[in-house]
């Protein structure tokens, strides 16, 4: 893999993009049940989380960048990523607390609140130690596909594969560019899962 693409696969993949590819399957997949029974619905429970989940992340990182805060959209240091983090954390109660008000028998919603948990772990760490957060957010993904193939449907397990498959592209992608240190990313990479 060319550095070229190791940098685009991270950008393709990064945790907030995965976020809405997850979302997608859970609101559209034909093998889990789902409360969302129209397309209209299904399109407008992914539109806001696309507005609240990527579209005002992506905002805040741009605004961020504008008025020099962060260095880079890459948020080298352990202050730069502070601001971002407690945001996502705050977006994600959000998320976590509608969707299971108006959605309860969704897997939204404990896929949410399970994001907001994930996130306070990699916010605390970020105190202390760099933790790869594109490692951790396929992982949470893995993770979430083989509690979903072996709890709720076997059928699952074609996206269990493709996110299999998607999490060595990442890893060999963020070593390629040396984002990480390999205990980094195996760190970020198993905290996700679990």
């Amino acid at each position: 893999m060319s550095e070229k693409w190791a940098q685009r696969f991270s950008v393709i993949f990064h945790p907030v993009f995965l976020l809405m590819y997850t979302t997608l399957i859970l609101v559209f997949t034909p093998y889990l049940s789902n409360p969302f029974k129209t397309l209209s619905q299904k399109i407008k429970i992914s539109a806001l989380i696309l507005l609240s989940a990527v579209v005002l992340p992506c905002l805040l990182m741009l605004v961020l960048k504008k008025i020099r805060i962060i260095q880079s959209l890459e948020m080298q240091t352990t202050r730069e990523r502070l601001i971002p983090y407690l945001f996502n954390c705050l977006i994600y109660i959000f998320l976590s607390m509608y969707l299971y008000q108006s959605f309860s028998e969704s897997r939204l919603s404990p896929f949410f609140y399970g994001m907001l948990v994930l996130q306070i772990l990699v916010l605390i760490i970020n105190f202390f130690w760099k933790i790869s957060i594109h490692a951790t957010g396929i992982g949470a993904v893995t993770g979430l596909f083989i509690a979903l193939s072996v709890l709720e449907n076997p059928l699952m397990w074609w996206y269990l594969l493709m996110f299999s498959t998607i999490s060595l592209i990442i890893i060999f992608a963020r070593i390629k560019i040396k984002a990480h240190t390999n205990m980094q990313i195996m760190m970020g990479y198993l905290l996700g899962i679990i």
